[in-house]
């Protein structure tokens, strides 16, 4: 039976290995902004517990994508492969909280295996773990998390609990979702050990709860320093999600229940769209082994699983994102595969009873498996290629254009900001790596954005993506880029590719004067470098900064132009963000040089100015340093 066990384990694993992993570089096509993110974080070799891009991560991805990109370099393989693995070892970790949680079960070991089984052949998770991003640490941690927890309530000991507590803090760094898995743990624990035990051991109880927050709170303590000192940064995307509501929450708990059999998530980055957790060949187990647990509720096994169900559904119906959203689902992936694994063994044990012969049910639930994992693979593999837009969201030919950048000296890639440019951004930089500048088309700032980011080069590329490439209509950058070029242009050659239109510039002369140093800080920022052009009615004003440490607010500076008196005759008030990259200023890292600009209307008549910056907390208005006077504008 041992041998038996085995055999299926291994062969799941298999499965699981092979949906994941098989063509993972190009399936899905590209590389999404989210991967992209986390990408340029592993690059930066800056271990943090929490990274403040893409609206702040947990930091444990980090470490596992770093050695990754390492060795395979800029290629969406190098992200997700480390998330894929992942993926299968939750598997294995699911198969073990199985055996933990039923060993006392007749047929528990069966109910671990089918459940791991279904885990790693069906969609749901085998997608998700194909989409290189960190809630594929989720599933993993959460259940051997899980795994401890129930070790340590058999075992009673205060390492038991000391380890359990420690795997539940580190979990904390996979994912925000992560944050129930203490809730779980302490909301079982509470009523189905505190409130059932004698008196006289509930103090007992007491010691073995504060043994668990003990270590769990030493795991903690990097990231509980950052939301202490940053809590803005910290909790904002708790903010944005749990605000702002589109729908009511009953609707969304309607939407969020129903994914589990009749409708999945429409995003097609995250699911082929609107397929269920569970198909039809599963979900009648699945109802089965719902029932099953229902019914014997008050044993802890299926009460521990139910109690995780309800949670975890509650929750993944409170952001106010699309629903059903699979992301905010994955806190169930360890648990939810158990029901259809009751299901199963329910009706194997009904079959045997009846005269069936025991081979005949392993035979049948191992078909069932076999036919989930073709069925997964035909729309994993077939449907979901051909899914409207997810190209567009992977972004799949600026991915194949960025590799043919990463020889040249300076390329400038213009997009429309209408659309959220930094998604964009990030993918080509973490791509074609460095000498990349981002530049939006939609304001009056065009042309002196253009003309700091070219700069003292003498060759550099242009790119302008396919408008369809921008989700909304866009103006075409093209005739001013040439016009501001054509002065200084010996020649230049153009050609279409999937991504757009590239052209490649070669300048007899530089477009901008040279920077002049400056090394002030103003606040929490450097001031290292500026420059400034007096143009008849316009002033621009560039500006290189740098940190000593990202800031933990987000900070305004205000450029202005003054006369002789010291009286501001012109004035822009501007968030300071890497106009290069499109990097707020708490995305910054130490070493790294970030360019902002100004562009100011000079009255009519105007005598010999000068430029004063004003750096203020955006939040307050307050001002952070005293004003900084540059020198006068040429």
């Amino acid at each position: 039976m041992i041998s038996l066990v085995r055999l299926a384990l291994v062969v799941t694993l298999l499965a699981a290995f092979a949906l994941r992993v098989v063509g993972l570089g190009t399936l899905p096509p590209g590389l999404h902004s989210d991967e992209a993110v986390d990408g340029l974080d592993a690059l930066s070799g800056v271990i943090a517990p929490f990274y403040p891009a893409n609206n702040g991560r947990e930091g444990l991805f980090a470490l596992l994508l770093a050695p990754s990109v390492a060795l395979l370099g800029r290629e969406p393989l190098a992200l997700r492969l480390p998330m894929a693995f992942c993926g299968v070892l939750s598997v294995a970790a699911a198969f073990a909280l199985g055996r933990r949680l039923f060993r006392s079960i007749e047929g528990g070991t069966g109910v671990a295996v089918a459940a791991a089984a279904l885990m790693g052949v069906s969609l749901f998770p085998a997608l998700l773990n194909r989409f290189g991003v960190r809630v594929s640490l989720l599933p993993l941690l959460a259940a051997i998390a899980a795994l401890l927890f129930w070790r340590a309530r058999e075992q009673g000991s205060w390492r038991a609990w000391a380890v359990a507590g420690a795997a539940a803090g580190i979990a904390q760094y996979a994912y925000t979702s992560a944050r129930l898995l203490p809730l779980i743990l302490f909301g079982f624990s509470l009523l189905a050990d505190f409130l059932r035990a004698p008196p006289g051991s509930r103090a007992r109880w007491g010691r073995n709860w504060a043994v668990f927050g003990t270590a769990a709170g030493i795991v903690l303590l990097p990231l509980a320093l950052v939301a202490l000192t940053q809590p803005a940064l910290f909790f904002q995307r708790t903010v944005q999600l749990l605000s702002r509501f589109v729908e009511p929450f009953p609707d969304r708990l309607l939407k969020t229940v129903g994914m589990f059999v009749v409708a999945g998530d429409p995003k097609p980055v995250h699911n082929l769209p609107g397929e269920p957790m569970f198909g039809a060949a599963v979900a009648p187990f699945a109802f089965l082994g719902l029932l099953l647990a229902l019914r014997q509720w008050y044993r802890p096994p299926y009460g521990f699983l139910l109690l995780w169900l309800a949670i975890g559904t509650l929750a993944a119906a409170l952001p106010r994102e699309h629903k059903p959203h699979f992301l905010h689902a994955m806190i169930l992936a360890p648990a939810v595969f158990f029901f259809p694994a009751l299901g199963l063994a329910k009706a194997a044990a009904w079959t045997i009873r009846r005269g069936a012969p025991p081979v005949l049910p392993a035979l049948a639930s191992g078909a069932l498996v076999a036919g989930v994992f073709l069925w997964s693979a035909w729309r994993m593999a077939v449907l979901w290629p051909a899914v409207e837009d997810l190209r567009l969201h992977f972004w799949t030919d600026v991915v194949r254009e960025a590799r043919r950048w990463r020889e040249e000296p300076l390329v400038i890639v213009v997009v429309n900001a209408r659309y959220n440019p930094h998604d964009l951004g990030a993918v080509v930089r973490f791509i074609a790596g460095s000498g990349l500048t981002i530049v939006p088309t939609d304001d009056a700032l065009l042309p002196a954005r253009l003309e700091a980011a070219v700069g003292e080069a003498r060759e550099v590329l242009i790119v302008l993506p396919d408008p369809a490439l921008t989700l909304g209509a866009a103006p075409d950058p093209k005739g001013a880029i040439d016009t501001l070029l054509a002065s200084a242009s010996e020649a230049a050659e153009e050609w279409q590719s999937s991504a757009g239109t590239t052209v490649r510039y070669r300048l007899d002369r530089r477009l901008r004067a040279a920077d002049r140093p400056v090394e002030a800080k103003l606040g929490e920022v450097w001031l290292r470098r500026w420059t400034g052009a007096r143009r008849d009615t316009v002033g621009t004003i560039s500006l290189l900064w740098s940190v000593d440490q990202p800031p933990s607010r987000p900070l305004k500076v205000s450029a202005r132009l003054v006369d002789s008196t010291g009286r501001t005759l012109a004035q822009d008030d501007r968030e300071i963000v890497s106009s290069g990259q499109l990097l707020p200023i708490s995305a910054w890292q130490p070493g790294e040089a970030h360019r902002t600009y100004h562009l100011l209307e000079i009255p009519h008549a105007a005598g010999p100015l000068g430029v004063r910056l004003i750096v203020y907390d955006a939040a307050s208005g307050i001002p952070v340093a005293p004003p900084y006077d540059l020198g006068p504008l040429d």
